[in-house]
């Protein structure tokens, strides 16, 4: 089934604000906090993804099951 109505706008929430996160503000990004944190548990995380426009919000980490998608992680940029 198709639709001829135009697709709704894409909303882009804010980008984090720093002062929320000083840890992963400190670390560079939540991937780097998240690689950070699985290697001090011993875990391989494998490729982990870091999106340029929010780097304190948002991380990915690559699937190990081939033709998968990335699973990504958003976290809240008002409040913690």
């Amino acid at each position: 089934m198709t639709s001829n109505s135009p697709r709704p706008a894409r909303h882009e929430p804010t980008p984090a604000d720093p002062d929320l996160y000083p840890d992963l503000e400190a670390a560079g990004s939540l991937a780097a906090a998240l690689a950070l944190a699985a290697a001090g548990q011993g875990l391989d995380l494998g490729a982990v993804l870091s999106n340029a426009s929010d780097p304190l919000r948002t991380a990915g980490v690559t699937s190990t099951i081939p033709g998968r998608e990335p699973c990504w992680i958003f976290i809240g940029s008002e409040s913690r």
